[in-house]
């Protein structure tokens, strides 16, 4: 996973992580604990909680932002 300080969930401050990139934009979703729903038994309040976490972490960005910033971080 790619770490990059610009993309992190605005609700626990983890990193935020690459799941799609169709298209000109790149959807990010928070890579924390708490946001992993799967990891979780189905149907119970905690699953639902945090897949809401996971599903409201959610940002798209423009690919070519994405891409700059891969750049950046692969050189340091």
């Amino acid at each position: 996973m790619v770490k990059i300080d610009k993309y992190k969930c605005k609700i626990c401050g983890d990193y935020l992580y690459r799941t799609d990139s169709g298209g000109p934009l790149v959807t990010l979703q928070c890579s924390s604990e708490t946001a992993m729903f799967w990891n979780y038994n189905r149907g119970t309040k905690e699953q639902h909680d945090s897949h809401e976490h996971f599903v409201n972490s959610t940002i798209c960005v423009e690919k070519k932002e994405w891409d700059d910033e891969n750049k950046k971080v692969q050189r340091v």
